[in-house]
């Protein structure tokens, strides 16, 4: 009986141990799942910023294609005027973005004519989660071909 008594105390120790070794271990694996999600959520805010801005530009192509000059009052009503030739479109606007399941804005700015001359596009895309605000700007030039008269797409280049 005596043997046993002394063992005891080495039981509980070892058991204290092992659960240590435990807790250690899901805390890191807990740590490692908390790191992996913020760095997915950060992928797909980057994502959706940088589809939102192809939708810009397809958005301003797609006014261009349609004879309507960038600006001009026979546009899509959810272009609102911004600053020169810059319009936005945002979730929060009226009438409102409604294919985007995040705050987001598109800010398109057209320079050039395309019926003369090669024309430059930038579109800036905010999307905002509930803990940060996703950029993505896109640079595209466009030229409208003689035989076809279609608009083509010469470049898109991310800037950020």
């Amino acid at each position: 009986m005596s043997n046993f008594n002394n063992q005891t105390g080495s039981m509980l120790l070892t058991t204290v141990y092992i659960l240590l070794m435990i807790t250690l271990l899901c805390a890191a694996y807990w740590q490692m799942l908390r790191f992996n999600t913020r760095m997915l959520e950060a992928k797909q805010g980057h994502l959706k910023a940088y589809y939102a801005a192809r939708a810009g530009l397809a958005d301003a192509l797609s006014e261009i294609k349609q004879g309507h000059t960038w600006g001009s009052l026979n546009m899509d009503p959810q272009w609102v005027f911004d600053t020169g030739t810059t319009f936005y479109k945002s979730t929060s606007a009226t009438p409102p973005l409604t294919h985007f399941d995040s705050p987001t804005t598109l800010s398109v700015t057209v320079v050039g004519n395309p019926l003369i001359e090669t024309i430059n596009i930038t579109s800036l895309a905010k999307v905002y989660s509930s803990q940060q605000e996703y950029i993505t700007i896109l640079k595209a030039q466009a030229i409208r071909s003689s035989p076809d008269n279609e608009i083509h797409i010469l470049g898109v280049q991310e800037i950020q």
